[in-house]
């Protein structure tokens, strides 16, 4: 499921930064981690939006 690719760091630095990581063994991790990715790789990278702009 992890690739550690460019993304899976910027996700893991991401949720470090809030005290947050994901559990492997829970779905609903399982589904914030698959949607936040997919989100990522289509825009570029990026892992949320800003002033409502990818």
């Amino acid at each position: 499921m992890f690739e550690n690719d460019i993304i899976d760091k910027k996700i893991e630095v991401l949720l470090k930064a809030h005290n947050d990581f994901i559990d492997e063994t829970k779905d609903e991790d399982i589904l914030f981690y698959s949607e936040l990715r997919h989100f990522s790789e289509i825009h570029d990278g990026l892992l949320y939006f800003f002033d409502g702009e990818a």
